[in-house]
């Protein structure tokens, strides 16, 4: 591809000399081109040319904001990768050099104004002098303000609850009993899954880690994935009971159950035919209680170790199987289409499973059919319901980290211009006129790239700081 760069003021100096070595190498002109001025005011007149085909973002929050705000509806896909929220880790191996690594860390951490959440990973082989030479760094310094009286008292929970699992506080003073400002404070033998490190409180903590092993560093250095729910409104594999069941529960927490509502909508055949079945029709309540669900079995999913997840996703490709008969003609049946359609898609969906379970040991990183695997209660929700309605739920929903979404161009720019407080990761597939919500996508395909490109998207990536000596 061909790329338009509109950097930051400080980024414009080193992109345009990246442009002038791409003179020299001789590439063909037009291949890289740096415009250089307001940043997003700039980037979104860019984005309304309609032979651009793609963005993506990297910086501050807030001008991540208004690029999305900008250029939603343009039926342009979007990708922020925001600086804000983020937590990386800063990973101090035996052979760093400790002093150099240990002032970064204290410059970044509390000195700095802060848009990412560190978290401080240290050999334990040097932990005990790691510890040593941040008590003698960190006397003397000052407290630091917060941003209001709500972040003292999430910063004061947050300590309190480190210390009652067992966590040593390193700071150069004691702490006001109240107030909006809080000493540089370092929690040493945090665990990996409290939740002051999953989801730090606004303030100066620095939560310290320790591992024995490269292995263990590199699964501390692994951020855990926010809960994200994958919305596709005309995904018929989810709904495949529809033409079994004349009545269908919703499937939340690992348990069929009905709507908060109590409401139910009919399910026809295409073209508005004869009803299927009735399902519930879901709403803000049932987002609701599907992210609590999520959230809850995030720690003992994570704890489990690559092959035990790997053996989970194994059970559902094989329970699955043991319904292909059912499932290809209820598929068949709800969307109109012949059996040997219905039986490849089938297929495909079992061998995706596969391909997937093969990878959690190799990358780190229907619900009878679900009920009757071994997969965690709550890491599998569906909702069924108004599509619009859920959309506005899920958009609106503080805790929801990443949203892919099947439908209308309507839909698209709703998400785009309403996910941004807090930012989602979106993942869009707009229907257009007369093409179906997965037009320019064919899923059937066992082309690598589609995976690969399936699996850069269903996973947050981050950046890791390594200091060597």
């Amino acid at each position: 591809n061909s790329v338009v760069v509109v950097p930051g003021r400080s980024a414009a100096p080193p992109a345009l000399l990246v442009a002038q070595l791409f003179t020299g190498a001789g590439l063909p002109a037009g291949t890289l081109n740096v415009l250089t001025g307001k940043d997003v005011t700039l980037g979104a007149k860019v984005s309304q040319n309609p032979n651009v085909s793609y963005i993506t973002y990297s910086g501050n929050k807030q001008d991540g904001l208004a690029l999305c705000k900008a250029s939603a509806g343009m039926g342009v896909p979007v990708s922020v990768s925001p600086c804000v929220g983020a937590t990386c880790p800063f990973i101090i191996f035996e052979s760093a050099d400790i002093d150099s690594a240990l002032d970064e860390v204290l410059q970044i951490a509390f000195m700095k104004k802060k848009e990412v959440h560190w978290v401080l990973c240290v050999q334990e082989s040097v932990s005990d002098s790691v510890v040593a030479r941040l008590k003698l760094r960190m006397a003397g310094m000052k407290c630091v303000a917060l941003s209001s009286d709500a972040d003292r008292v999430l910063v004061d929970a947050a300590v309190q609850e480190a210390q009652q699992q067992g966590a040593m506080l390193v700071q150069p003073c004691s702490a006001s009993p109240s107030g909006a400002q809080y000493p540089p404070t370092v929690l040493c033998g945090a665990a990996p899954s409290s939740p002051y490190v999953v989801t730090p409180p606004p303030g100066p903590l620095l939560p310290l880690l320790t591992f024995r092993s490269s292995a263990e560093a590199v699964i501390l250095g692994s951020v855990p994935v926010s809960p994200s729910l994958l919305f596709s409104p005309s995904s018929s594999l989810l709904s495949c009971f529809f033409g079994v069941l004349k009545s269908y529960p919703q499937f939340v927490g690992g348990k069929a159950c009905k709507s908060v509502s109590g409401c139910s909508m009919p399910v026809q055949t295409p073209g508005g035919g004869s009803v299927l079945a009735f399902c519930p029709d879901g709403g803000r309540k049932d987002v609701r209680n599907a992210v609590e669900a999520a959230i809850k079995v995030q720690p003992g999913w994570m704890k489990k170790s690559p092959s035990a997840r790997a053996q989970s996703l194994y059970s559902l490709a094989k329970g699955l199987e043991s319904k292909k008969k059912d499932v290809s003609a209820s598929v068949s049946t709800q969307l109109g289409v012949s059996v040997d359609e219905a039986d490849k898609e089938v297929e495909l969906s079992i061998a995706r499973l596969n391909v997937w379970a093969a990878y959690c040991d190799k990358v780190q990183g229907g619900s009878l059919v679900l009920q009757s695997s071994d997969l965690p209660a709550g890491l599998v929700n569906i909702i069924t319901g108004n599509r619009d309605q859920l959309t506005v739920a899920l958009a609106n929903h503080s805790v929801i980290k990443a949203i892919w979404y099947w439908g209308r161009a309507e839909g698209c720019q709703y998400l785009q211009y309403t996910c941004t407080s807090p930012l989602k990761t979106l993942r869009l597939f707009c229907q257009k006129d007369g093409e179906g919500s997965d037009a320019g996508i064919d899923w059937a395909q066992s082309h690598p790239s589609l995976l690969e490109d399936l699996w850069r998207n269903a996973v947050q990536w981050k950046s890791v700081w390594i200091p060597t000596a």
